[in-house]
């Protein structure tokens, strides 16, 4: 009918035409191999901000400015909240720690469980380099300046919190330090400072993992 070759033309038309044609893709099955693009890693890490940190001021990178996670892992490591999130479940008895969460309930079962360490392997991976960072600060952040501009950081961090309901606990440490995160990726326009700095925990797990296999955690 674009063409002008026909006025109308009715469905029953067509399918009949279709049902004729040698051409019938819609009873054919494909198999599409995929290609890697050669410039592939240059658009995810434009798109993910897989940078070196850049100075903020005059965007220059610097693999120097990677010495700024130091003193911000120091602050959401060694910063003591836990009074905080004491005070919040002594308010809200209900929000208590389940036995899931208390390490010398999961200690006992641990003991002598090697095959762990690969759990553990795993989670770290999947938790600080491919999962949560790469969701909230790679997925999510660049593009919720869109959304929510100035205050792009603000709702990162409380979705980020938001995510970790199952712990609700910890609420008011979490509120407190976890836009650390958020925030230095931003700043710095670098998804891997901020997945060193959230990264760091994975250095208690890496020790008191083998202390719990060893029977050395509880009691």
């Amino acid at each position: 009918m674009k063409r002008g070759l026909v006025s109308q033309i009715a469905h029953s038309t067509v399918s009949l035409i279709l049902r004729n044609a040698d051409l019938q893709p819609h009873r054919s099955r494909y198999w599409i191999t995929p290609t890697l693009n050669p410039d592939f890693l240059q658009q995810a890490g434009r798109i993910l901000w897989l940078y070196t940190p850049s100075n903020p001021k005059t965007g220059v990178p610097s693999k120097w400015l990677f010495l700024w996670t130091i003193p911000l892992i120091v602050f959401a490591n060694v910063v003591n909240l836990g009074w905080l999130n004491q005070l919040w479940v002594k308010a809200f008895p209900f929000l208590a720690s389940r036995p899931y969460a208390v390490i010398q309930n999961l200690a006992e079962p641990a003991v002598g469980q090697w095959w762990l360490l690969g759990v553990l392997a795993v989670d770290i991976a999947f938790n600080y380099l491919v999962g949560e960072e790469l969701i909230f600060r790679g997925i999510l952040l660049p593009r919720m300046n869109g959304v929510f501009g100035k205050w792009d950081v603000l709702a990162n961090h409380l979705l980020f919190s938001a995510y970790h309901l199952h712990f609700l606990w910890t609420t008011p440490a979490r509120l407190l330090i976890n836009w650390i995160f958020p925030w230095s990726a931003k700043h710095f326009k670098s998804y891997w400072v901020a997945a060193i700095i959230h990264g760091s925990d994975a250095v208690f797990l890496l020790y008191i993992f083998p202390m719990a296999i060893m029977g050395l955690v509880g009691g």
